[in-house]
C-alpha cells in the first residue's frame, strides 16, 4: 500500500482554517523540535525540518496560500472543513459503508518479512553425498544499547504529530482507506538522535552458523529454502525465508554418468605389466584397487557402491565407480632407452602381441613397422 504524503497543514499540525498567528506558533514549536542544530549529524532531522520550513513558506504568505488552498481543495474537497469536522463527516461515511456491506473497516494488516537470497559454494563430495554444510544466518535481536527504542542514551523518539503516533492516516471519502504516514514512514515516531549501535532501528543483526542439509546429488543452480531465516515480519506477519543458491565445485577427476561416476587412472608401462595396487579416488577419500598383471590401456574396473545416490533405488543405495586405465607411453629419445625397449619386445612372448599380429594380418602388413 502506498504511503500518504501529508499536505502542508498536516505537516505543520494546524487546521486548514488556521490563522497566520497559529501557523507561526506551530512552526516555531516544530522548529525547536526538528532544527538540525539541535540534532547534529541527523539526516532525518534535516530532511523533516526542510519539509516543515517549506510548508511554512507556502501557507504563511497570503498569495501562495490562496493558490495552494485551491489546489488542495481540488484534490481533497473535505479539507475545506476543519480537521474535527472532517473527521466527523468521514466517520459517518465509514459507518454507512459498513452497514451496506460495501467496505469493511480498514485495519493494519500483518506484513510478512522479505526473503533474502544468498549464494553458497559447496564441494562436489558434499553435494553428491547430501551432507550438512554450514551457512551464516543473520538474526535480528533487540539492541542492548538502547533497549530497542532506537534513540541514543539521554534522548527519546518524538511521536509523529502528523498521524498522532499511529503510523497511519485515514484518507479519502467514499473510498476511504488507511495509508502509511509518509512523514514518519509508518513508524508513528521519529528517532532524530539515533543510537550508534543500531542506527535507530532498535535492532542489531547478529550472525550465527546453522547447518543446511543438502539433498543427495544436488546440482548447481538449485535453490534451497531455509524457512524463517529472512527478514522479520511486522504486526504478527511471518518472518521471511533465506533462499540459498547452490553452486557445486566441479571435481577434477570425476565425470558424472547418471548415478555412476567415471574416472581415468594413469599407469606406467611397468605398473601395467606387473600389476599394482593403484590408488583411486572415491567420494569418501582415496582407496586401493588391485590391478592385475598385464593390464591394458582402456581396461575398465568397477568399484561397486562408490557412485552417486540413486533416487530410483531404495534409500542408501548408490551407483558405481568405473575406473578406466590409461597406460602412459614414455617419450623416449635416448638411444640407450630405445635399445632397452627393443630388447623388451624381443624377449616378450609372441602371444603378448597377438592383437598386433592379427591387426597387421588383416591390413596386409608383414613384419615390424619401420619408419620411412
Amino acid at each position: 500500500m502506498t504511503a500518504f504524503d501529508p499536505d502542508h497543514y498536516r505537516v505543520l499540525g494546524v487546521p486548514v482554517r488556521a490563522s497566520r498567528d497559529e501557523i507561526r506558533a506551530a512552526y516555531r514549536l516544530l522548529a525547536q523540535l526538528y532544527h538540525p542544530d539541535r540534532h547534529p549529524g541527523s539526516a532525518l532531522a534535516e530532511d523533516r525540518f526542510k519539509r516543515i520550513a517549506e510548508a511554512y513558506r507556502v501557507v504563511s504568505t497570503a498569495a501562495t496560500r490562496v493558490l495552494y488552498d485551491r489546489e488542495l481543495m481540488l484534490r481533497r474537497p473535505l479539507r475545506a472543513l476543519d480537521d474535527a469536522q472532517a473527521e466527523r463527516v468521514l466517520s459517518v461515511l465509514d459507518k454507512v459503508a459498513e452497514v451496506v456491506g460495501k467496505r469493511r473497516p480498514a485495519l493494519a494488516r500483518p506484513r510478512h518479512g522479505r526473503d533474502q537470497v544468498r549464494a553458497l559454494v559447496v564441494s562436489f563430495e558434499d553435494a553428491a553425498l547430501g551432507r550438512v554444510v554450514p551457512v551464516d544466518v543473520a538474526e535480528q535481536r533487540v539492541c542492548g544499547a538502547c533497549d530497542g527504542h532506537g534513540a541514543k542514551a539521554g534522548t527519546a523518539a518524538l511521536a509523529c504529530h502528523v498521524c498522532a503516533g499511529r503510523g497511519r492516516i485515514n484518507d479519502g471519502t467514499l473510498r476511504r482507506r488507511s495509508q502509511s504516514c509518509a512523514f514518519c514512514e509508518g513508524r508513528g515516531r521519529l528517532v532524530l538522535d539515533a543510537c550508534a549501535e543500531c542506527a535507530g532501528s532498535g535492532e542489531r543483526s547478529e550472525r550465527r552458523t546453522e547447518g543446511l542439509p543438502l539433498p543427495p546429488g544436488v546440482r548447481s543452480g538449485t535453490r534451497l529454502r531455509m524457512r524463517g531465516r529472512g527478514e522479520r515480519g511486522e504486526l504478527g506477519g511471518r518472518d521471511g525465508d533465506l533462499l540459498v543458491d547452490i553452486e557445486v565445485t566441479p571435481h577434477p577427476l570425476f565425470v558424472v554418468d547418471g548415478s555412476h561416476l567415471r574416472c581415468t587412472v594413469p599407469l606406467t608401462l611397468g605398473e601395467a605389466a606387473r600389476g599394482v595396487s593403484a590408488v583411486v579416488p572415491t567420494l569418501e577419500g582415496p582407496r586401493r584397487l588391485r590391478i592385475t598383471p598385464g593390464a591394458q590401456s582402456g581396461q575398465v574396473f568397477r568399484v561397486a557402491g562408490c557412485g552417486l545416490p540413486d533416487p530410483k533405488r531404495p534409500s542408501g543405495l548408490r551407483g558405481d565407480l568405473f575406473v578406466t586405465l590409461r597406460v602412459v607411453v614414455p617419450r623416449v629419445v635416448q638411444a640407450e632407452a630405445l635399445r632397452v625397449l627393443d630388447s623388451l619386445e624381443r624377449v616378450c612372448e609372441a602371444d603378448s602381441y597377438a592383437e598386433i599380429a592379427r591387426y597387421r594380418e588383416i591390413v596386409g602388413v608383414d613384419g615390424t613397422l619401420v619408419e620411412e
